[in-house]
């Protein structure tokens, strides 16, 4: 399987391809609100992070920021994707503890362990999209995915072209970001109760 040429890992293995230098996982940590909310928190920079690492964000807010991972049936029919999606459900929860996270995927002999994990979507890279916020706002970026990180302004249809690779695009509320075969991110602030 060819790899995309503008990545910089094996989508089959998950080996470097560049000359970029792997940090160790970090695990995740931290108390937990509830079952559906797991935090996000990454003190040390991946490899995908450090090749294209954005202008030096300050840490988030102390108000919680909240990342939904959700399953679109609407964004799978769009893509004419093989397989079958999970059911959608409530969206799972993570709370945005990092001023950087990577969106991705786990798996393979040498695996990228991102900070929003997409499950079993296999058509989201391991290292797909980072988002960064300056503790305000956030933006989204394309790490060289092989199926694109896609964005879908509040009212608009759903998005059917790529976001450019290492390019920034800010969040606006209401927006949602699309990867993979059924995958959809919303990065919000937590309502009360839920942190």
């Amino acid at each position: 399987m060819a790899s995309d040429p503008r990545a910089a890992f094996c989508e089959a293995c998950g080996t470097p391809l560049q000359n970029a230098s792997r940090s160790p996982s970090v695990p995740v940590t931290g108390s937990v609100a509830s079952a559906r909310v797991r935090p996000a928190t990454s003190s040390t920079p991946t490899y995908r992070q450090q090749m294209t690492a954005p202008t030096a964000p300050s840490p988030p807010t102390a108000e919680p920021w909240l990342v939904e991972r959700s399953v679109d049936l609407g964004w799978h029919a769009s893509q004419h994707a093989l397989g079958t999606p999970p059911a959608p459900g409530d969206p799972e929860l993570v709370t945005a503890r990092a001023a950087s996270l990577t969106v991705g995927r786990e798996s393979g002999p040498n695996p990228v362990t991102p900070d929003i994990e997409c499950g079993h979507d296999t058509a989201v890279s391991r290292a797909h999209c980072r988002l960064t916020t300056d503790g305000r706002r956030w933006w989204v970026e394309d790490l060289g995915s092989s199926n694109g990180t896609y964005l879908r302004r509040r009212g608009s249809p759903l998005p059917t072209h790529r976001l450019p690779v290492g390019r920034q695009h800010e969040l606006l509320d209401g927006d949602h970001v699309y990867l993979g075969a059924w995958t959809r991110i919303v990065v919000r602030r937590a309502l009360p109760g839920e942190f």
